[in-house]
């Protein structure tokens, strides 16, 4: 493993692997013989595969001229068509004429983007809405060609044109001509050299059109590993491959129509096309010298201009990075122009970053101490307000006002108790939830337990949670509605003392879970007929739950009342925390 590791870090240096490199580079003169006969080769089986083409092109050209021409045709028809729509008796008389103007073709007839052919040199109407290939041909909308064996129209088989037509950018439909199939299928392929054996076309889904020795059996005579639909929109190009009887070919394929019809040409093997020729190899002594020279010049060139350039600022940026250490640049006349660049313009830039990092730092201070100052006025701000709503409840004479107060005093601590814990933390933006939970707990069972006697408070929290401020705001109010109705309808058992217990846990799916549980039985606290359930400490805590994320939980018993909620801890909302207060209850 030693070794292993020793090998991986020495060929991973810079010097040794461009000795390497420039070594292997200057190596084999041999190799240069060897390239310059493949390149002899190459040039030699480009030629031979443009020769085919060529051929195959000009076996193609009666199709080209009859297809080209149809298309020709097709197109002229189709500039009247928006006129003849109309006119169904002009429409069939403008076909007709076409028709016995040129003897070449069979039918011609516009099919709609309905699927119907409404006008067309044959009397009546043909519907061919539930044909697929016509369905398929109007969703595509290109200029196609294809072979209809059993046409309706037409008594023999027939090659089918079609041209799309549009007024005004919006597609109307097809243009449709049918020539004869006989009349590209007689085609006969130029010989030469005896080499050529067929020519086969076929349209853009790859279907043969024609072939010189018959459609029967013909994809025995196509590339058995490649698709013809795959040429289209290709290149032209020449290759080997076998037939679909195993047989070694060289196929050729031209564009007869671009997009539309291909030829392809089927010719007997020839090394000149699948072969690179012999190759020949120089000696092998001065290949071996050449290397050791290279090997040495390249080591010295290397590490005189740049390896060692390159290892002292790969030292000064270690120095840099690991203790901010600024070295001098010493003499760097020696240095090339681009590493000279490199090594100012690095010295440049650790200057720049330590002023950043110290103005960030200042930055970061000012902003740590604005925001300790504004939960600090907020939290006395909450206070004052404590101490008014005080003074206001000791002038007032009703009992129920007074409670009310109370309550209301007791929501408004709560919110400064958040702030309190936000200035007192290290970390501005999280407040600890369990101290937070645990103030707010002995705040209002310190100010509710007068008349409670032996009173058994239990409170488990987990240490070190902590929340952002959108969720601690919502939580601490919670807790506060919760813990004061718990104080409120707190009962003393038939046995034992009343007790009270408060529960801050963090679960194994990472959701947060707090409960409020009390006991049940006598009234702890005389009832004094001053204070009337709302509903409205309920209404908020549902409310506070919501705004958490989740829905509150309730158990109750003769012995026992427990009230809790499980919700996710979430990332700061910013949107949330800005937007407008949800204040349904």
């Amino acid at each position: 493993m030693g070794k292993t590791n020793w090998l991986r870090q020495s060929l991973n240096r810079l010097d040794v692997r461009v000795v390497i490199f420039l070594s292997i580079a200057l190596l084999p003169l041999g190799v240069i013989s060897v390239f310059q006969t493949a390149l002899v080769s190459q040039a030699t089986a480009r030629q031979s595969r443009l020769s085919l083409q060529l051929l195959t092109e000009q076996a193609a050209y009666r199709e080209r001229r009859v297809i080209e021409g149809a298309f020709g045709a097709a197109r002229a028809l189709s500039t009247t068509i928006p006129d003849l729509l109309t006119d169904a008796e002009g429409c069939q008389d403008r076909f007709q004429r076409f028709l016995r103007a040129t003897e070449d073709y069979t039918f011609a007839g516009f099919l709609g983007a309905d699927g119907m052919v409404k006008c067309s040199s044959s009397p009546g109407v043909y519907d061919f809405r539930d044909s697929e290939t016509v369905q398929r041909i109007l969703s595509e909308r290109i200029r196609s060609v294809e072979i209809i064996a059993d046409p309706q129209v037409s008594e023999v088989p027939v090659v089918n044109i079609r041209e799309p037509v549009y007024e005004n950018d919006q597609f109307l439909g097809f243009l449709t001509i049918s020539l004869p199939h006989s009349a590209i299928e007689d085609t006969e392929v130029s010989p030469s050299g005896g080499r050529a054996l067929e020519l086969i076309t076929f349209n853009a889904n790859g279907d043969v059109l024609t072939a010189q020795l018959g459609s029967e059996n013909v994809q025995n005579r196509i590339p058995a590993n490649r698709d013809l639909s795959a040429f289209i929109g290709a290149p032209p190009t020449a290759f080997t491959d076998v037939d679909g009887l195993g047989r070694e070919r060289v196929f050729a394929v031209v564009p007869v129509i671009a997009n539309a019809v291909y030829a392809l040409g089927r010719w007997e093997g020839d090394s000149e096309v699948a072969g690179l020729g012999n190759r020949y190899w120089s000696g092998a002594i001065f290949p071996v010298v050449m290397w050791l020279t290279s090997l040495i010049v390249a080591y010295i060139a290397m590490h005189r201009m740049v390896i060692r350039h390159v290892r002292l600022l790969q030292a000064k940026m270690r120095a840099f990075a690991l203790h901010r250490e600024l070295r001098d640049d010493g003499d760097d006349s020696d240095m090339p122009t681009e590493l000279t660049d490199m090594n100012r313009t690095l010295s440049r830039m650790t200057e720049i970053v330590l002023r950043d990092e110290a103005d960030l730092e200042n930055t970061l201070h000012e902003r740590d101490v604005l925001l300790k100052e504004v939960h600090h006025r907020v939290k006395n701000n909450l206070q004052l307000i404590s101490s008014i709503m005080n003074m206001q409840m000791r002038k007032v004479r009703e009992p129920e006002t007074h409670a009310v107060l109370q309550r209301l005093q007791d929501r408004v601590l709560g919110l400064a108790m958040v702030h309190r814990n936000l200035y007192q933390t290290s970390e501005l933006s999280r407040v600890e939830a369990d101290v937070l939970i645990r103030d707010i707990a002995n705040q209002i069972i310190g100010v509710g337990r007068a008349g409670i006697e032996h009173l058994d408070l239990q409170m488990e929290l987990d240490n070190q949670m902590t929340l952002y401020p959108d969720q601690a705001v919502p939580l601490s109010l919670m807790a506060s509605e919760a813990i004061t109705n718990a104080v409120k309808y707190l009962g003393t058992p038939e046995h034992g003392s009343p007790w009270l217990s408060v529960t801050l846990l963090r679960q194994e799916d990472g959701q947060l879970l707090f409960e409020v549980a009390n006991s049940q039985g006598s009234p702890t606290v005389a009832e004094d007929g001053n204070e009337v359930g709302s509903g409205l400490g309920s209404r908020l805590i549902e409310a506070f739950a919501r705004q958490l994320g989740s829905s509150v939980e309730i158990e109750a018993t003769d012995k026992i009342f427990r009230l809790w909620v499980k919700f996710p801890v979430r990332e700061f909302d910013f949107a949330a925390a800005v937007g407008p207060a949800d204040t349904r209850t």
